[in-house]
């Protein structure tokens, strides 16, 4: 599991303190940087809008682009 190309997060900063969550926005950026691609499935939309090249949402079961 050393550098991989996809990483999937289901809800990671869900119940972090402040410094819990500066952690997993540093390890995101980092893997971004490395050219890693991130899904990353959250309820906190405005808390990762700033990591996110690309934003989708699920309506009445399809995914649309934001």
């Amino acid at each position: 599991m050393e550098r991989p190309e996809l990483i999937v997060l289901d809800e990671p900063t869900n119940a972090l303190d402040a410094s819990g969550l500066e952690l997993v926005y540093g390890v995101i950026r980092e893997e971004q940087q490395r050219g890693a691609t991130i899904l990353i499935a959250s309820h906190h939309d405005d808390e990762i809008a700033t990591l996110c090249s690309r934003r989708f949402e699920m309506i009445e079961g399809r995914i649309h682009e934001r």
